[in-house]
């Protein structure tokens, strides 16, 4: 019994030295940081006022500069936002056609530089000022195209043939005459003459057909006595040269 009570004291000797042992380590640690803490502060109070001075600066330019870095990282991402919008208003507004006609700025009717040019020898130019008089003693057939205009040179081809089966030689205004489409933003650069396209009207359906439809390309227009008895408005793929000979039967004209 004795020697159990004995061992009993032994281990409750060894259990209260190692508890003894942390409890001094956990407050040589806390001497130690309080111990920093005094050195920082008495290093501080070391300093002249004017390197305290300095010091504090040296904080507020830290502190200022990355306030700034982060005041221009929103600037940016600000800018990113506005300037994706913008792209998209411009894109929005670039193309310059009108109610429903092929626009000469469609994507998909500019596959080539090649298909996009055409020839016009075949045709009679004319200015818009000329109308009225190219109309006054008979039934023209008049197009407005420009180069360029995808549309334009997949149309164009098939109006000349079937012109050349109604012995009719086309009358062409050039669109790009009247309109700058060099800028991002096309606009009229000739008022006088698109108001004479636009203002041309007719009896019925064709009362309002220029009106509507300026501003797209291609646009064939038939005229007699300055009036629109006809029309066929933009591309209509494989179905153009049957709407070509029907606009020249429903207005007319002979083969």
């Amino acid at each position: 019994m004795a020697n159990k009570k004995k061992n009993t004291k032994r281990v409750a000797t060894v259990e209260e030295d190692e508890l003894l042992e942390e409890e001094k380590e956990e407050e040589l640690e806390e001497a130690k940081e309080d111990l920093n803490d005094e050195e920082e502060t008495v290093d501080f109070q070391d300093l002249s006022i004017e390197d305290r001075l300095i010091k504090i600066e040296n904080k507020e330019n830290i502190t200022l500069f990355l306030v700034l870095v982060t005041f221009l990282l929103c600037v940016i991402l600000l800018f990113g936002v506005f300037s994706g919008s913008s792209n998209s208003d411009n894109s929005n507004t670039s193309n310059y056609s009108s109610n429903g006609s092929n626009s000469s700025t469609n994507s998909s009717a500019s596959e080539t530089e090649g298909q996009q040019a055409y020839d016009t020898s075949a045709m009679k130019e004319i200015s818009a000022s000329d109308i009225k008089n190219e109309s006054k003693n008979e039934t023209i057939v008049m197009v407005v195209g420009r180069q360029n205009c995808g549309y334009c040179a997949l149309y164009i081809p098939i109006l000349i043939d079937v012109a050349k089966d109604y012995n009719i030689t086309v009358r062409y205004i050039d669109f790009a005459k009247i309109v700058d489409f060099t800028v991002q933003n096309p606009y009229v650069k000739d008022s006088e003459s698109y108001e004479i396209l636009q203002s041309l009207t007719g009896d019925g359906e064709w009362k309002t057909f220029a009106e509507e439809n300026i501003g797209g390309t291609p646009l064939t227009f038939i005229i007699k006595n300055n009036k629109v008895i006809g029309g066929v408005k933009g591309y209509s793929g494989d179905e153009t040269e049957d709407s070509i000979r029907s606009a020249f039967d429903a207005a007319g004209l002979k083969k």
